[in-house]
């Protein structure tokens, strides 16, 4: 079987690539795929063995390119073997997420495809993995960086292609334009390419967006960060705040950081607050645009939110994901995967109702009200998912729930309220959901209520120590933060015996069309109130101005943007300052004047084919297929036929000459060649 296989590879002949220029812009097209796909990879230690042996390959198969080179054949197949059973070894340790073994695969392929380019159809091949490399990079990539390599592939990509084009015609006709001939010049080229992007952009712009996932196997970092000597016990911890201080410690020695958000602590204090940095934090990936919770609080004294002593539930895993019991039956699976731009603390962030987590940890720890923590602070570039499921009501049928819960027995600490409440707190509670029955109908009584009277405004001077921050807010400063709008809501709730807790986490960001990403930054963490309506369960309001009342009644997989042009609008909008509709206007343009560019190129008069050009290309059509490796002037002589020789010679005085052929020169090829097709015919009724 050995013997044979070789005696196979030793048979097997090809017409050889001559053109150095087409082999270099192709080692161009695949080095710009190699080079992005590593950068998304973090340059993986594979990468430059991949690289050289790229480079030396392209070089090795051009000076032995007639040769058979079996022996190299032979070896490549081995090592592409060695390659796959990599592959599937990296993927038994990577299961979860097999985009970065197959990145692997793909690149040593490529590496080792490219010592062995004796041809145009090889060197094809080779251009076409790399637009399967592009493809893999441009599913890892969470950057806009990525466009620059986008970018440099279709440049090469285009001029690669063009050589490919001229290989091709002299591979059919056996022809290759002579020196000083008209071939196409670079300015069509590149006219041609911007017409292509333009009209691919177009029909980008006009797609839908159809948001949603259906995979499982949820991507998360590779390593496994369980250093039990940086382990914690499930305590809160903050890399910009210290860990566990006390009331007293927190209003005398913590000072703002503009880098964390106070929120993300054991103990919130309402008099706390400045200007977040606008730093990008995370980015997630979500088919659904929700709020992200980090931490509840149930204790409120006037001046400070803080847990309730509680035992964590520890979570032991061995493989991921953790699993958790969903709350209902008939529910939309949210997908969120994060991936982290800069230290957060070691809460795991997601959408409420978790029901899968994809962690790179065996342990987690959870609280009563489902918030997870991590034994360790999350780390920039680490990469975690959750599959959260949420149940959808509409606001007509939460109105009509019944009041009756059994769970609500057990929700007694989510109506504390301090002793010395202001009375006017409660008056206006009761005067606000007056008219309202239900818990639902009164909670958001209370939310719209606050969301319309009161201003946001992180300016504002800090209240009076010795009084209620929550009454100081609603009757003294009618400004305030969010903090302040959320413990108003949820102090106003529990005054009428509405279950109620104050919640911290990120707003739902900004998503970028571009790479498909919602953008979460520092200054986006926010706080919430969540609220148990009997029969629902926990539900999201957000009474800040600006926020959205009830984030899971609009939670759908439909995007707010349906159309991907308009995403692109909004968000180029937002980013330089610009009116939508002026940027409209300015987009529309310039896309109307290069297409408008395009059709003029289209429509204009193309230059002639010459004459006796034309003729010999007819003849070669008469005769079929070129054989391999034979000229023109043996070919012609192959035939036996003196009219095609001719003909052959005809063409080569006037390609030779460097000149358009002339009237008499065109009169003898169209003669010539009416005594070839009487040739062809008569050799064809003589075969008959």
């Amino acid at each position: 079987m050995l013997k044979g296989w070789i005696e196979f590879l030793k048979s097997l002949k090809r017409v050889p690539e001559d053109s150095a220029a087409f082999r270099f812009w192709v080692g161009v097209n695949v080095t710009v795929a190699l080079v992005a796909t590593a950068e998304q990879l973090d340059w993986p230690f594979f990468f430059w063995p991949c690289l050289a042996m790229t480079v030396f390959g392209m070089w090795i198969s051009h000076r032995l390119r007639r040769r058979n080179n079996w022996e190299i054949k032979a070896a490549l197949s081995v090592l592409m073997v060695v390659a796959l059973v990599n592959f599937f070894t990296g993927l038994s340790h990577n299961f979860y997420d097999p985009r970065e073994p197959l990145a692997q695969l793909l690149m040593w392929l490529q590496a080792l495809h490219s010592c062995d380019l004796p041809t145009r159809k090889d060197l094809s091949y080779s251009l076409l993995s790399a637009l399967i490399l592009m493809a893999v990079a441009a599913v890892l990539s969470i950057s806009l960086t990525f466009a620059i390599y986008l970018a440099v592939y279709y440049l090469s990509a285009v001029v690669a292609l063009r050589w490919n084009v001229r290989s091709l015609v002299g591979e059919r006709t056996g022809w290759r334009p002579a020196r000083g001939s008209r071939v196409p010049s670079w300015r069509g080229a590149l006219g041609l390419s911007l017409s292509v992007l333009s009209c691919g952009l177009l029909v980008v712009l006009l797609m839908p967006r159809l948001e949603g996932f259906r995979i499982r196997a949820l991507p998360m970092s590779m390593q496994n960060r369980m250093d039990q000597s940086e382990a914690s016990k499930g305590e809160v911890q903050s890399p910009y705040y210290p860990a566990q201080l006390s009331k007293e410690q927190m209003r005398k020695e913590t000072r703002f950081n503009s880098s964390g958000y106070g929120g993300f602590s054991s103990i919130v204090d309402l008099q706390t607050r400045g200007k977040l940095d606008h730093e990008r934090v995370f980015q997630v990936r979500s088919n659904v645009e929700c709020y992200f919770r980090g931490l509840t609080f149930d204790t409120y004294d006037g001046q400070f939110w803080a847990q309730s002593e509680e035992e964590l539930q520890t979570l032991n895993v061995v493989n991921p994901p953790f699993t958790f019991m969903p709350t209902a039956s008939n529910a939309t699976d949210v997908v969120q995967i994060f991936y982290i731009d800069r230290p957060l603390s070691n809460l795991v962030l997601f959408s409420p109702d978790a029901y899968q987590v994809f962690f790179p940890s065996q342990i987690l720890y959870q609280d009563r009200a489902g918030c997870l923590r991590a034994p360790f602070v999350l780390d920039k570039e680490m990469v975690y998912s959750v599959v959260s499921r949420q149940s959808h009501m509409s606001a007509r049928r939460l109105s009509r729930l019944p009041r009756r819960d059994p769970e609500l027995r057990k929700l007694g600490n989510y109506l504390q309220l301090p002793d010395n409440l202001p009375s006017r707190v409660r008056d206006l509670s009761r005067q606000v959901t007056a008219g309202r029955n239900g818990y639902y109908d009164r909670a958001s009584a209370i939310a719209l209520y606050l969301s319309t009277n009161y201003a946001y405004d992180l300016e504002i001077p800090r209240f009076p120590d010795n009084q209620d921050a929550v009454d100081a807010f609603l009757f003294e400063s009618r400004r305030g933060y969010c903090e302040h709008f959320a413990s108003a809501m949820a102090v106003m709730c529990r005054s009428q015996k509405i279950p109620a807790r104050y919640c911290t986490g990120f707003l739902p960001g900004t998503y970028n069309p571009f790479s498909g990403f919602r953008e979460v930054y520092g200054d986006q963490a926010h706080a919430w109130v969540e609220v148990y309506i009997p029969g629902y369960g926990w539900m999201t309001f957000d009474p800040t101005p600006g926020g959205d009342l009830t984030p899971e009644l609009n939670s759908d997989s439909a995007p707010r943007n349906r159309w991907l042009g308009l995403a692109v609008l909004q968000y180029l909008s937002d980013k330089l300052g610009i009116s939508a509709s002026r940027l409209a206007l300015w987009l529309l343009g310039i896309g109307l004047g290069l297409l408008g560019v395009a059709g003029l190129r289209a429509l204009a008069p193309r230059p002639r084919l010459d004459p006796v050009v034309a003729a010999v290309l007819e003849a070669w059509q008469l005769l079929g297929p070129a054989p391999p490796g034979q000229s023109p002037r043996q070919r012609a002589a192959a035939a036996g036929l003196e009219s095609l020789q001719r003909l052959v010679e005809l063409h080569e005085m006037v390609a030779y000459a460097g000149r358009p052929s002339t009237s008499t020169e065109h009169q003898q090829a169209r003669v010539l060649l009416a005594e070839l097709k009487l040739a062809l015919k008569a050799s064809s009724g003589r075969s008959g």
